[in-house]
């Protein structure tokens, strides 16, 4: 038996990652339009064992996230949506600036972060997937996401 330390566990997670970059990049609809929009690295430097993205529909739009959780859900298969309690990354992720923030918060009586969502991204909160500790882990994930959202169009 070999002996589990970090550097083998870094090392790990960094050939699962790979792997399941690699599926995940090259699903892109028909009209070449790209199923993911990553956020981080699309390579394994400087990059953990979770992914954070969004998916598009083949018009270029992005599902919104609920609809991604509720059919992971159905599947079986884990995933991460909404506020990843790491303040300002979805901000910073989809460019909102400090002072849109501000104008949108300021001399507001009702409202909240998910109604700022609707007005500006359409309900774009992004969802992170970790990598699996098999290669069949992220095999599984990556025909959930094309079976269910590739080539496809919301309605």
């Amino acid at each position: 038996m070999s002996v589990l330390n970090m550097e083998f566990i870094n090392a790990r997670i960094k050939e699962l990652s790979a792997y399941f970059l690699e599926g995940l990049l090259k699903l892109k609809h028909d009209n070449g339009l790209p199923l993911i929009r990553l956020y981080g690295p699309a390579h394994t430097e400087k990059r953990g064992g979770t992914f954070l993205m969004n998916l598009m529909d083949a018009e270029g739009r992005m599902y919104p996230f609920q609809d991604v959780e509720d059919r992971a859900n159905a599947a079986m298969i884990s995933l991460r949506s909404g506020c990843f309690c790491n303040p300002g990354i979805d901000e910073l992720n989809h460019g909102i600036s400090e002072e849109e923030l501000r104008g949108f918060f300021v001399n507001r009586k009702d409202g909240d972060y998910h109604e700022m969502i609707q007005i500006w991204e359409d309900g774009g909160e992004p969802y992170g997937f970790r990598s699996a500790t098999r290669p069949q882990g992220g095999y599984r994930e990556i025909c959930f996401v094309a079976g269910k959202f590739l080539n496809k169009v919301m309605t």
